[in-house]
């Protein structure tokens, strides 16, 4: 009786240590769960969106855009372009915009070409200032000879503490 009385109070005590290791503790932002121009405004880890071309009509098959809390006031972001095949020029733009009363403002641009490619990828960390929501409006390009295709990705909010 004793050996299976202990046995459950490790069992038990083990949950609770897994339980308190995988803890993270995140700043809610203010104004979590409104939408302002069309993103959702968290305080999760990271916030991403994509496309994908499931038709298989024109140049782009894939962007991916993605913003994510590294540490305080450190954020990551990156996107990339993927093609159905070999293009002569496969950009990748994103812009980074912050959260100002109900306006999104620019804060920076980062873009990479890649020539004669099928795919371009790009990434960048970046200290930002804390207390606000940022996101991420991508642009996903591709041409071969005289024809073009484009594809847009924009990210919900996410608040950086």
């Amino acid at each position: 009786m004793k050996k299976r009385m202990l046995r459950a109070a490790v069992a038990a005590l083990m949950v609770l240590c897994v339980g308190v290791v995988g803890l993270q503790v995140q700043a809610a932002g203010p104004r979590d769960g409104e939408t302002v121009d069309g993103s959702l405004l968290t305080s999760g880890m990271e916030v991403s969106d994509s496309f994908e071309n499931v038709q298989r009509t024109g140049l782009v098959s894939m962007g991916v855009s993605r913003l994510a809390k590294e540490n305080k006031g450190l954020i990551f972001l990156s996107g990339s372009t993927t093609c159905f095949r070999t293009c002569d020029s496969v950009k990748v733009y994103f812009y980074l915009e912050q959260l100002v009363g109900d306006t999104w403002k620019p804060v920076i641009t980062k873009r990479k070409t890649a020539a004669n490619a099928f795919f371009v990828d790009n990434g960048i960390d970046l200290v930002v200032d804390s207390g606000y929501y940022y996101r991420i409006r991508g642009s996903h390009l591709a041409i071969l000879g005289s024809e073009s295709d484009a594809g847009y990705t924009v990210t919900n909010g996410l608040y950086i503490d």
